[in-house]
């Protein structure tokens, strides 16, 4: 199935995840040391937002459990099987 762009969505799963917790590790980051993670907070909007957009393209919304069989998914699409 796919999303409006016509890419896989268990892809588009993927890559919010990946930036999701790479923006949110650097931003905490920042925040500890008590610097400003301008990039880094960006990027985490960006990650969130692209959770969103999936949620509203896939029929039945975004589940907890969607997340692991898309990276399962997306190997499986890398590994060509």
């Amino acid at each position: 199935m796919n999303t409006g762009l016509g890419v896989d969505p268990d892809i588009l799963i993927v890559l919010a995840t990946l930036v999701t917790i790479f923006a949110f590790s650097s931003a905490l980051a920042g925040w500890v040391s008590g610097r400003l993670a301008p990039v880094a907070t960006l990027s985490l909007g960006i990650g969130i937002g692209l959770f969103a957009f999936v949620h509203m393209q896939l029929p039945g919304g975004l589940t907890p459990v969607a997340i692991p069989l898309a990276f399962i998914n997306v190997a499986a699409m890398i590994l060509g099987n």
